[in-house]
C-alpha cells in the first residue's frame, strides 16, 4: 500500500518510491480461517511494521493511538514497480530487498 501512496499521492518515480521508508500490518483477517466469528480470524490486530527510517516521534504516536509499532530495519515486503508512460517504461526494484530493474532490447 505504501508503495502505491507513494506513486499515486506523492508523485514518487519509481526509483523513489521503492527506497522510501515503507510500512505493512497484518491487521487483516485470514481469508484462508473459517471460523464464522471474523474478528477472531485476524492475523495480528493493531500491528504495524514501519521502516526505522521513519522519526522516533512519529513511532510513538502511533504506538500513542493503539498501534503495537514494530521498527524495522531491513526491508519491508520486496518491492519492485513497472510504470508504463506513453512510449518510455519506468521500472524500479528496492535494492535493499535484494531486487532490481533490467532491460531487454526486444529486436526492433
Amino acid at each position: 500500500m505504501s508503495l502505491l501512496l507513494d506513486f499515486v499521492e506523492f508523485g514518487m518515480q519509481p526509483a523513489e518510491a521503492v527506497i522510501a521508508p515503507r510500512f505493512a500490518t497484518d491487521h487483516h483477517e485470514d481469508s484462508f480461517d473459517p471460523n464464522p466469528v471474523r474478528e477472531q480470524t485476524f492475523i495480528q490486530a493493531g500491528s504495524l511494521a514501519i521502516s526505522s527510517a521513519v522519526d522516533a516521534e512519529v513511532r510513538d504516536e502511533l504506538t500513542r493511538r493503539g498501534h503495537q509499532v514494530e521498527a524495522r530495519n531491513g526491508p519491508i515486503a520486496t518491492p519492485v514497480m513497472l510504470w508504463a508512460d506513453a512510449d518510455t517504461y519506468y521500472a524500479a526494484g528496492d535494492p535493499a530487498a535484494g531486487r532490481h530493474a533490467a532491460g531487454l532490447d526486444d529486436g526492433v
